[in-house]
């Protein structure tokens, strides 16, 4: 049977790896205002559908796909 390494959780490096991964995920929330108002500006969506297009992004990216 193969031995499985423990994972120190309370590692520095643990730490560093959970808090930038935690801050990249929310970096996509606080980038969609501007996402949305480049969709109305520069490709000349409607609101609504910019709206739309945005959270269709969103919902793809809690599935990953």
């Amino acid at each position: 049977m193969k031995e499985s390494k423990s994972i120190d959780v309370n590692s520095r490096g643990t730490i560093a790896a959970g808090l930038i991964l935690g801050t990249i995920g929310v970096l996509s929330f606080i980038v969609q205002p501007g996402l949305v108002q480049g969709f109305v500006s520069v490709l000349g969506l409607s609101e609504a559908d910019a709206n739309f297009l945005a959270s269709i992004e969103m919902a793809l990216s809690l599935i990953h796909i």
